[in-house]
C-alpha cells in the first residue's frame, strides 16, 4: 500500500483508540463490517470514498 493509505490506517487506529471504540463499535458507526475495519488497519485495503460519504457522522 502507498504512504497515504498507511497514514490513514495509523490515523484511524489513533482516533478509534482515543474515542474508546472497539473495531466492532466503529464498524457499526460507519455501517461497515468489523472485517473491513481490520483490513483498513492492516492496511490490506483502503475505504472507498462512498463509505465515508454515506456513513453516519460520529465523534471519531
Amino acid at each position: 500500500m502507498d504512504d497515504a493509505t498507511t497514514q490513514l490506517a495509523d490515523r484511524l487506529l489513533d482516533l478509534r483508540r482515543k474515542a474508546g471504540y472497539s473495531q466492532e463499535q466503529l464498524a457499526d458507526l460507519l455501517g461497515v463490517s468489523r472485517q473491513a475495519i481490520s483490513k483498513w488497519r492492516a492496511p490490506r485495503a483502503a475505504p472507498k470514498s462512498t463509505t465515508w460519504s454515506s456513513s453516519r457522522r460520529s465523534t471519531v
